[in-house]
């Protein structure tokens, strides 16, 4: 499918267009010349436009809303999902390094939909934002009301259930600010419902918000143990599963209890430019992307591989269609690398041969990384050698600690499938045995 837009690169410069699905829209924040795009004259510079889409069944129609500003200057796009009615969330830096906060909210209640810049007396800007059963949670004030004058970027305001009203005059809103930094130094870059509660990560914390609606409606706050994030593009998820890349580059989970896993993978996440990093989340697929433009990883089931899209966005549409934006790198070999093994010994260890469980239409190689010495910082890479018609490979290593590789040509148009990898293992170096082998 195509899409039909009077004015619009929908073609992928990082980090944009990006896009989000919410229950009733696929909203796109995409660069355009916003007069151009309203079918006007030309203003003459492209911004970053937010396009409502259809799709008519054979092309998706771009209809754009409102102009979000300089895109040099917005960093993050965040959306808060309430039906016929969402609201957007921009933050980013002027070139001046100032700080750079802009949300609108759109109108339902008329055909075509309107939208509306804030703040309002309803409502201070804010940098994140989500849905809790029909409660709006915002967090990372910026305002200049006299309603919120002791709130900032620090603090977190819950509205009062199913109105968009963060004043305290409103039922059932209120606020409470992060325990991290000094006032006015810390920032709340992420609030998302999770599980029966809400979570909240700024760049020194993490919080745990339950609800309560006795005596009175409000959110009880639990510190989470732990460092926080850089950006707010650094977490995605949903109700039933969060993730995020912390400041030590480490990738953590929580569940829907709010149980944490350190998922760790800093070995590769280090390899991305953090600050153009953004991560994503299909969540029909139970799948993350996490990428830099350059580079991508997708976690999912526990698990981390890299891919040669690197995507900007992803979300589900109508419950069964993965949409978003990506470029392709064309890199589409495939390269199998397992975890470190020393074989329970730290002794030198001879490897004599692979025999992995597998069958190709492809020819397979194979290769061995290792490590002679624990101070050693990487790994060796040894050559890669092609397997023999029995799928064995003859080669032969001898060494600490070993990685085994795999790897195939084009995987769209091979078909590949790997059971299991059986190494022949000699222990060469017997100077520190004691008593049995392999006893734990």
């Amino acid at each position: 499918m195509t899409i039909q837009a009077l004015d619009g690169q929908f073609t992928v410069t990082w980090p944009w267009p990006q896009v989000r699905v919410t229950s009733h829209y696929v909203i796109v924040a995409a660069l355009a010349d916003f007069g151009l795009a309203q079918g006007l004259a030309a203003v003459g510079t492209d911004t970053l436009v937010l396009f409502e889409m259809y799709n008519d069944g054979t092309n998706w129609i771009a209809e754009a809303k409102c102009d979000l500003g300089i895109a040099s200057e917005i960093e993050s796009f965040k959306v808060m999902d309430f039906g016929l009615f969402y609201a957007v969330a921009c933050y980013g830096h002027a070139v001046d390094g100032s700080l750079v906060v802009k949300n609108w909210v759109r109108n339902p209640r008329v055909t075509v939909g309107t939208h509306s810049a804030l703040p309002s007396a309803a409502s201070p800007n804010f940098i994140t934002g989500c849905n809790f059963n029909g409660q709006a949670v915002i967090a990372g004030i910026v305002n200049s009301n006299p309603s919120w004058q002791y709130r900032g970027t620090e603090s977190i305001l819950w509205s009062a259930v199913g109105r968009f009203n963060f004043t305290l005059q409103a039922q059932g809103a209120g606020g409470v600010d992060a325990n991290w930094g000094d006032q006015g130094n810390a920032f709340v870059f992420h609030v998302a419902k999770l599980g029966k509660g809400v979570l909240a990560i700024g760049d020194g914390g993490r919080l745990a918000l339950a609800p309560f609606s006795e005596p009175v409606s409000t959110f009880a706050p639990t510190d989470l143990i732990g460092t926080g994030v850089a950006s707010p593009n650094h977490c995605a998820g949903d109700h039933t599963i969060q993730g995020f890349i912390t400041h030590d580059a480490e990738w953590i989970t929580y569940d829907g209890q709010f149980k944490e896993t350190n998922h760790d993978y800093k070995e590769f996440l280090k390899q991305l430019d953090i600050t153009s990093t953004i991560v994503s989340f299909d969540q029909v697929c139970q799948t993350f992307f996490i990428c830099d433009g350059v580079k991508c990883f997708v976690f999912k089931n526990g698990g981390l591989y890299e891919t040669h899209q690197m995507v900007t966005s992803v979300g589900t549409y109508l419950g069964k269609f993965q949409v978003g934006f990506f470029s392709d790198t064309a890199d589409y070999e495939v390269r199998l690398t397992t975890d470190t093994y020393d074989f329970k010994q730290r002794g030198l260890k001879t490897v004599e041969g692979l025999e992995p469980q597998v069958s190709s239409s492809d020819t397979v190689m194979m290769g061995i990384q290792f490590k002679t010495n624990y101070q050693q910082a990487a790994f060796t890479q040894g050559p890669m050698v092609r397997l023999n018609p029995l799928a064995i490979s003859s080669l032969r290593v001898t060494a600490n600690d070993f990685r085994f590789q795999l790897q195939l040509t084009d995987y769209r148009n091979a078909t590949f499938n790997l059971a299991g990898l059986k190494m022949r293992v000699k222990l060469t170096d017997y100077r520190n045995v004691r008593g049995l082998l392999n006893v734990d």
